[in-house]
């Protein structure tokens, strides 16, 4: 029988590990959220005994560090929850040759090798070290190429849910043997079924696989997208089918670029925990999967929003309140700054994600994006910027107001730049297109300033590890801008004749959804090498 509640955040520390002290930070706050646990997220971002190089340059976390979060947490009242990776989700550590052995494909391992559970003994070993809690999550999701690598050359080709299930049979049984009672996330049990994740009807077979479970271990089904409450209940019932302790997680969207989407997250969590309660779920994870490009501490709002749903709290101020006990800041003015991903009468036809993103990286010359753009809308970039100047004024987040500020200044000079490039060129406008030169500097120049306040962030809040990444990618945008404006420039001069990517007219925005999530989908659609 299980003899607690759980009501947790999920912190996604795998490609930003946050400060010792800003985890400290958070988990203060969400406890006086009403919050009484924390689940570490680390793919290969942890120190694990025996294991060198897995981690390697990371910039993880020590044994020490864990167990100093771990104490703390403990001394306010938070249980910290391990939660890692022994399937999926481990492409950094297929760099190294102890690894690259126990690679099946992409990012997964290779299953039914003794390296391979060596390693994960080792990392039981290590976490069995540094946490209090007997609860473990496993992962074991999104492995969509499981046995089609390596392993099919080893093995010949077998039902991927058959090796599925005698994977985490045997990790299972290493978790127990560490005292773990291990939770996964509750995807591929669908997926191995009906093709697609949560796409599933009460037609009997989950009876036929539910046996195939190891007994301990309990389902965690994870759900970010859904805004009425019978879609999660649908599948909440499903899992109820498996006879285990089923959890619920969803999510506050702060992996969109630099912004968050608190009026998104806060729609799904209204529908998620309601659906919980109907359903008389006990245990609520919501998860945290930004932190490259978008602080943890800009979720506050919404995280405070589910913690009063949870608790029937509707009220307005009474929410208000709570979010100023906890932070001493004004709840209005952080949700506010989700303002980059907000500003919905600056696109047409697509939803609120990702939305600064690709305003600030899509390429001006060739950006796909521009038959879906209002131009004109950017003013309100602006005059958002120059609003938060006001409300930064004595917030302990005014490094993170900062960072808004600046990306706002960003969009509003790039947002339509490419619309009126093309056109300018198209029609010959050589005075338009001197204008514009002009215009294709000062986005240099505001992305420059972008690029600090991330950077200021980043130091504040995070380890060195992985800043590069961002670098990399606002680097690149500034060095594509300079380009642009050197071939202009050329053509001003007549020193060209043509810009072949402003000759080719633009088509309808058919791109599926995936083509503008990531950052690698928005600035080209070219390849990568």
């Amino acid at each position: 029988m299980q003899d607690k509640k759980y009501f947790g955040v999920m912190i996604n520390l795998s490609s930003a590990v946050m400060k010792v002290e800003k985890v400290k930070e958070f988990a203060l706050i969400i406890k006086k959220l009403g919050y009484n646990m924390i689940q570490l997220y680390t793919e290969d971002t942890y120190e694990v005994n025996n294991e060198e190089y897995f981690g390697y340059l990371r910039g993880g976390y020590s044994k020490n560090d864990l167990k100093d979060i771990v104490n703390y947490c403990n001394d306010i009242g938070i249980e910290v929850i391990p939660c890692v990776e022994v399937l999926a989700h481990l492409s950094t550590i297929f760099k190294w040759q102890d690894y690259a052995v126990i690679n099946d494909t992409d990012d997964i391992l290779l299953t039914e090798e003794k390296r391979t559970y060596t390693l994960i003994d080792n990392i039981f070993a290590t976490l069995r070290e540094c946490f209090t809690s007997n609860r473990v999550n496993i992962g074991l999701d999104e492995a969509h190429n499981l046995g089609l690598g390596n392993y099919l050359k080893k093995h010949g080709y077998q039902d991927k849910s058959e090796i599925f299930f005698k994977h985490i049979n045997v990790v299972s049984e290493i978790a127990s043997k560490y005292g773990f009672r291990p939770m996964m996330w509750s995807d591929l049990l669908f997926k191995n079924i009906y093709g697609s994740y949560y796409n599933a009807k009460n037609d009997g077979q989950i009876a036929k696989q539910k046996d195939k479970l190891p007994k301990n271990i309990d389902l965690v089904y994870w759900e970010y997208f859904f805004y009425k409450p019978n879609q999660y209940e649908d599948m909440l019932k499903l899992h109820k089918d498996y006879g285990k302790e089923v959890w619920f997680a969803g999510a506050v969207h702060n992996y969109i670029g630099a912004s968050p989407s608190n009026d998104m997250s806060d729609l799904s969590l209204l529908a998620g925990i309601t659906a919980c309660k109907n359903q008389e779920i006990d245990n609520i994870l919501i998860t945290l999967w930004g932190g490259p490009e978008c602080s943890h501490f800009l979720t506050l709002p919404s995280l405070c929003y589910a913690s009063c749903i949870r608790d029937g709290i509707t009220d307005l101020k009474e929410i208000q309140k709570r979010f100023f006990d906890a932070t001493g800041e004004n709840y209005d003015y952080i949700r506010a700054l989700d303002a980059p991903n907000t500003l919905a009468d600056s696109f047409l036809n697509l939803p609120e994600i990702d939305f600064c993103r690709y305003v600030l990286f899509q390429d001006i010359f060739s950006g796909y994006f521009d038959t879906i753009l209002k131009e004109g809308a950017c003013r309100k970039y602006y005059e958002k910027a120059i609003e938060f100047e006001t409300l930064k004024k004595g917030s302990a987040y005014e490094y993170l107001f900062n960072l808004q500020i600046a990306l706002l200044k960003a969009m509003y000079f790039k947002h339509d730049l490419g619309i009126k490039l093309r056109r300018a060129y198209q029609n010959k406008d050589l005075d338009a297109l001197r204008i514009l030169h002009g215009d294709i500097l000062k986005t240099i120049d505001a992305v420059k300033e972008f690029h600090k306040a991330s950077t200021v962030m980043w130091k504040k809040e995070n380890n060195p590890h992985g800043m590069e990444i961002n670098d990399i990618k606002i680097g690149g945008l500034i060095a594509r801008l300079v380009s642009c404006a050197d071939t202009l420039q050329e053509y001003l001069d007549g020193k060209t004749d043509t810009i072949l990517e402003l000759e080719t007219k633009l088509k309808p925005f058919k791109a599926t959804g995936q083509n503008y999530l990531f950052w690698s989908k928005i600035v080209t659609v070219n390849r990568f090498d």
